[in-house]
C-alpha cells in the first residue's frame, strides 16, 4: 500500500509531518511517498513551527487531530494543513 503525504501551507506558516513506524520523517514541500504492507497502522503527527498552527487533515484521513493513526488498506493521499497564527 502506498502513502502519499503533502502539506498545504498558508503564506507565513511552517510545519512538518512525521510518519511512523520507524520515525520516517516527511518534512518537505512536495508530496512524499512511502510503501507499507496492507494492514499496517501508521501514525501521522503534524508538527507546526513557531507562529504556525496545525489546521487539520484532508484526503485519506477522517480525524481532525494530531497525531492520528491510519490503517493502510488502500492507497492514501493525505494533506496536512498549516496556518499562520495571527
Amino acid at each position: 500500500m502506498s502513502l502519499f503525504v503533502s502539506k498545504a501551507i498558508e503564506r507565513g506558516a511552517r510545519g512538518r509531518v512525521e510518519v511512523s513506524p520507524r520515525g520516517v520523517r516527511a518534512g518537505f514541500r512536495r508530496s512524499r511517498h512511502r510503501s507499507f504492507v496492507a494492514g499496517t497502522q501508521v501514525e501521522l503527527r503534524a508538527v507546526p513551527r513557531r507562529r504556525s498552527s496545525f489546521a487539520g487533515w484532508s484526503g485519506g484521513v477522517t480525524a481532525a487531530e494530531s497525531p492520528t493513526v491510519v490503517t493502510m488498506d488502500d492507497v492514501k493521499l493525505i494533506t496536512a494543513r498549516f496556518v499562520k497564527v495571527r
